[in-house]
């Protein structure tokens, strides 16, 4: 993660952070909010992580995050997974469009975080959204073979009164 320790997007982050797991798979790279100390971050991080998050919260300063320098870092980074928050909901910045997820606040970067930590410490729990998505999809698809036998039986019968 890259921002600034004092910011209050990280302090955001902090709060919406349940699980203090995070400080064991977060390297946070506490940076002076630059151009240049932005890239020098992100190529610091880019063998030594999975997921690139940049976090700051809202108020001036954000042109930064215009800047196509750091777009084009965020775009061509071998870390797999690049996540912005960037200022207010109503903020779009160009890193925002480059990466895989604009998070657009960094409380929701966190709730990213719990959901993330939350599957990987119980990894056979399923959500009740998941199985009612599961059970809906497979009833579906059992409506669907039903049609399908209807109408292989239906094309059986009709084929059988004309050969008789």
């Amino acid at each position: 993660m890259i921002s600034n320790g004092k910011a209050d997007g990280f302090k955001d982050f902090k709060e919406f952070t349940s699980n203090e797991d995070y400080k064991k798979y977060i390297i946070f790279k506490n940076v002076t909010l630059t151009v240049e100390n932005i890239i020098e971050a992100i190529n610091e991080l880019k063998n030594e992580c999975q997921i690139l998050c940049i976090v700051r919260g809202g108020g001036s300063g954000l042109e930064i995050f215009d800047d196509y320098r750091i777009a084009v870092e965020i775009a061509y980074t071998n870390i797999p997974i690049t996540i912005t928050a960037v200022g207010h909901t109503t903020n779009k910045t160009l890193c925002d469009y480059v990466a895989d997820y604009d998070a657009q606040v960094p409380a929701n970067v966190a709730k990213f975080i719990n959901q993330m930590l939350y599957t990987k410490n119980h990894p056979n729990e399923r959500s009740k959204k998941q199985l009612e998505e599961e059970i809906e999809r497979l009833n579906d698809e059992i409506i669907d073979l039903r049609n399908q036998l209807k109408q292989k039986n239906s094309r059986n019968l009709i084929g059988r009164i004309l050969n008789t």
